[in-house]
């Protein structure tokens, strides 16, 4: 019997050991995947991007039109800011200290028609 009772115990062990095992590899792989990010993140603000509203905001000051300002952003993995309320607004309009910007409000599929580059709606207000 205690023989038996030896080897159920050493069994869950044995069991509680693998789980472990399994955890230290996943917190290790989560470990170098947030510093991966956080590497990228610091990069970025280094470079001058500003976070608000769980977005990456950056002004250039280099001067282009609109077409190449888009694409200065699409090679970057990013696009021109598409506002979606007055608040998102103030905050461009402070980071840019009130000197002009490009946004992403096109109307090159048809003439007079408003939309987004990221294609949300045209809303006032």
């Amino acid at each position: 019997m205690f023989t038996q009772e030896k080897l159920i115990n050493n069994s869950n062990f044995t069991e509680e050991r693998i789980q472990l095992q399994t955890k230290i590899i996943n917190l290790t792989q989560l470990n170098v995947q947030l510093n991966q990010e956080k590497n990228e993140l610091t990069k970025l603000f280094q470079e001058g991007w500003t976070y608000y509203q769980s977005s990456f905001y950056y002004i250039s000051n280099d001067t282009k039109n609109w077409t190449e300002s888009r694409r200065y952003c699409t090679e970057r993995g990013a696009d021109l800011v598409s506002i979606n309320n007055r608040e998102e607004q103030d905050f461009v309009t402070k980071i840019s200290c009130g000197t002009q910007v490009w946004i992403g409000l096109t109307d090159s599929d048809v003439e007079d028609t408003w939309k987004w580059v990221d294609c949300t709606n045209v809303t006032s207000g």
